[in-house]
């Protein structure tokens, strides 16, 4: 089971305003202006002296030789004299972070930078309550929820763009490396780490900075293996997972590899997979996509604050909760971010990134190995790197995706797409934004797992991992014309050769095809009678024919209109839940 939890901050006589029956999990923390209920205290760190408590999994140090269980006084101390900074650089994990300091001064919530740990939280009558989930939230009874009309056109422009406003009125999501002071007033919200921080000039050679790399990884690895007995990984054949399951052998973990597959050949990894999990004597857990556990009338997305996840999502869901181990030390990982964390970046960028930093005859290397990567021409990637020269900013702007909304729509919402790491410092790389933006990308595509699931790990995300990709400069992702080149330098002599030197990828997206075909009228109805087509959201006419019986849908249109389902369903549930609670 994935840990839950409970936070309630406020002064004592706030708290005493709760209802005694308000979580009948333990608990694990009670003091004057703060309670945590958890419903497993195997997942808790205590600090010495009474100071608070982490809630996850907690590792000092990259080379940890076990678990946290206990946080020494000192380093309590530490942590709250440098305004969370020092937990950040001294530990690391998939945790949120519980600091009490001196009464009455406010209380430290901190949600560390992988993301690892959901964290939503919501304010009304002096409490401040902060839940691993929103279903937790909600049974409170205690906060006043609504569906967000709002949010919902900003969410169907750009969906994976993670802000704190969720689609739910009065529920806000602390996003990873935030920290929230709260129990003396409105609460506070600021940054305790930050990505453009761990950007530094590195003139290392392409052999050091992949055994770095390949240190950090194996090390990550060594560590999440202390955490947990049982693991179900991911496999595609591709080279992250590949990675993930490399570095798990290397450190004696128990795992069982699940790979998913469609009936079309672009979707089979079958083949790939087994290459990894035969080198390394890992079972393999063969899997098809089946259209018998989709329902395109339920939502995906019912146990989270936003619609973000799609019908296609619910078989991978299905298969592998019937694989997940039960106990609290099992856990699912994926490769999921590889491509994000390993810069994978086909555009000009990197070669501007290099002139910048060395001037034009190594930035002409990198055009040449961009050339190699991409199979684009000399003059196509010189037009690309003067296009965004000409911008004269570093900062990065998302770029929405339209889809089936009114283009009239559009500009105004376009403008407030942003995030917190999108603002670069005045020396930054262009490139390096780019690279940020990616991290903040795959932030807004995961979610903590249903209540009755697993936990969910996304490895490559983990800090340490994060930090030492963010330290290479971009050209060096790229080089000798191969996407990920410092990733598969580092584990060039531990991964078969067919999947080290792949290029390509299998996509699972003509099962997305096959949910719209098979469900289409199901979906029309569902589309049509909504409320986003009601409130003049949509392009009615366009979403007509895409729907038309014998429409052919060109990508990403059958993704676009999962999407839109899922928000209508989405509001549906939401609608029945908040009106019965």
């Amino acid at each position: 089971m994935a840990l839950r939890y409970l936070i309630a901050v406020g002064r004592s006589e706030a708290l005493k305003q709760l209802p005694p029956d308000i979580c009948r999990w333990q608990v694990a923390l009670d003091s004057t202006n703060c309670r945590v209920w958890v419903n497993d205290s195997a997942h808790t760190v205590r600090f010495e002296g009474k100071a608070g408590i982490i809630l996850g999994t907690l590792f000092q140090g990259l080379r940890a030789e076990q678990v946290c269980a206990t946080v020494g006084e000192a380093a309590c101390t530490r942590i709250l004299t440098s305004n969370g900074s020092h937990l950040a650089t001294a530990y690391w994990g998939a945790y949120v972070a519980i600091l009490l300091g001196a009464a009455p001064g406010p209380v430290q919530v901190l949600r560390d930078p992988s993301g690892g740990l959901p964290c939503y939280y919501g304010d009304a009558s002096g409490v401040t309550l902060i839940a691993s989930d929103v279903d937790t939230l909600i049974d409170t009874r205690w906060l006043d929820v609504t569906i967000d009309p709002d949010y919902l056109k900003r969410h169907i422009l750009a969906f994976d763009l993670r802000e704190p406003r969720t689609a739910l009125t009065g529920i806000t999501e602390l996003l990873p490396g935030f920290q929230m002071l709260c129990g003396t007033g409105q609460p506070l919200v600021v940054p305790y780490w930050n990505p453009w921080d761990h950007v530094t000039p590195d003139n290392a050679s392409s052999a050091t900075q992949a055994a770095e790399l390949r240190d950090t990884i194996l090390s990550v690895m060594r560590s999440w293996r202390l955490a947990y007995d049982d693991v179900l990984l991911s496999v595609s054949g591709g080279l992250d997972s590949s990675i993930l399951a490399t570095a798990l052998a290397q450190a004696g973990a128990t795992v069982r590899c699940l790979t998913l597959s469609t009936g079309e050949p672009d979707g089979d990894e079958r083949e790939k997979a087994r290459l990894v999990t035969n080198a390394l004597g890992f079972p393999l857990i063969e899997a098809l996509y089946d259209l018998e556990d989709v329902d395109v009338s339920r939502s995906t997305s019912k146990h989270l604050p936003r619609p973000i996840q799609s019908a296609f999502a619910q078989s991978g869901n299905r298969i592998r909760r019937t694989h997940s181990g039960a106990g609290g030390r099992s856990v699912s990982m994926m490769g999921v971010g590889g491509d994000n964390v390993f810069c994978h970046m086909r555009s000009a960028t990197p070669a501007i990134d290099r002139f910048l930093r060395h001037g034009a005859g190594d930035a002409f290397q990198t055009l040449s190995d961009i050339c190699a990567m991409t199979g684009c021409s000399y003059g196509d990637a010189l037009g690309m790197a003067f296009r965004r020269a000409a911008r004269f900013s570093n900062s990065y702007r998302w770029k929405p995706r339209p889809g089936f909304m009114k283009p009239p729509l559009i500009p105004a919402i376009a403008k407030r797409l942003t995030h917190p790491w999108f603002e670069a410092p005045r020396y930054a790389l262009p490139g390096k934004a780019v690279h940020i933006a990616y991290l903040a990308a795959i932030q807004g595509t995961i979610d903590g797992p249903p209540r009755d699931q697993t936990m969910l790990l996304n490895p490559l995300l983990s800090q340490p991992i994060v930090e030492a990709c963010l330290r290479i400069p971009t050209w060096c992702w790229c080089a000798d014309g191969q996407d990920r080149s410092v990733a598969r330098k580092a584990f060039a002599d531990l991964l078969p050769p067919p999947v080290l030197a792949r290029r390509s990828k299998g996509t699972p997206e003509t099962f997305s095809f096959e949910i719209v075909e098979r469900n289409r009228r199901a979906i029309r109805d569902i589309i049509m009678d909504g409320r986003l087509i009601a409130s003049g959201i949509l392009d009615e006419a366009r979403l007509g024919s895409a729907l038309a019986d014998r429409a052919v849908l060109a990508p990403p249109q059958q993704l676009d209109l999962l999407l839109l389902a899922e928000v209508e369903v989405w509001c549906r549930h939401w609608q029945q839940r908040l009106s019965t609670k």
